[in-house]
């Protein structure tokens, strides 16, 4: 009987092994910082339009709605709002700037 090592489609054995031995971004606590603050600008340019669009939202609920919709719909989309709001400001905020 013909014994056969452990069973490779395309080299992903091989693949993975260099993977796993890499030394990742997670585990560098420098490399972490880095690219959390390389994102931070990135998210910051995206809550603000999502802000917006939000309150217009919020604002056209309260023009087109009625009764339980209105409520609904509109607390959803100005809570969205003010979550962005909130996120940009506070846990996205750099201090000085």
């Amino acid at each position: 009987m013909v014994e056969h090592g452990p069973v490779e489609f395309g080299g992903i054995g091989m693949a993975w092994h260099r993977l796993d031995t890499r030394p990742l971004a997670s585990r560098d606590p420098v490399r972490r910082k880095a690219l959390a603050d390389a994102y931070v600008s990135i998210v910051r340019g995206v809550l603000l339009p999502g802000c917006v669009y939000y309150a217009f939202v919020t604002w056209g609920h309260w023009r087109d709605e009625t009764g339980t919709n209105l409520a609904v719909l509109a607390s959803l989309s100005a809570a969205t709002a003010l979550t962005f709001v909130l996120l940009r400001s506070v846990l996205l905020g750099r201090p000085g700037i």
